[in-house]
């Protein structure tokens, strides 16, 4: 399980990044003023995504972060790939979202298997 969490996570950075940049600072200057705003927008939620990793990392094995990490994970790119298949278009994106989706969904039903919650962000 812990090699599918790095995978998984660094795959999320691998994917989200990049599109989170482009989203932010690649703007066409012709655009109309609501879709870069939209698109810039989107990106910034992105970028934040994609560094969960940098986030989490020092409590992987905290059962409540993770399943707070793992869970806001599996439920944004299940909900992205449900709405890139339903709109026909963007196939590849569909595609990964489903691959993260999926990981992101096993990993959270399997962290128990590797969290002690031992450690925790908010002990007393």
């Amino acid at each position: 399980m812990r090699i599918l969490l790095i995978a998984t996570l660094a795959l999320n950075l691998l994917v989200e990044a990049p599109v989170g940049l482009m989203l932010t600072f690649a703007q066409d200057p012709t655009a109309e003023i609501m879709v870069a705003f939209w698109s810039r927008n989107y990106g910034v939620a992105v970028l934040a995504i994609s560094t969960l990793i940098f986030w989490v990392w020092r409590w992987r094995d905290d059962l409540g972060v993770m399943t707070v990490a793992l869970g806001f994970l599996m439920t944004f790119h299940a909900l992205l790939a449900t709405a890139l298949i339903a709109s026909g278009i963007q196939q590849g994106g569909a595609i990964l979202h489903t691959v993260l989706a999926v990981g992101f969904i096993v990993l959270f039903l399997r962290r128990r298997s590797w969290c002690t919650g031992e450690e925790s962000p908010v002990a007393t």
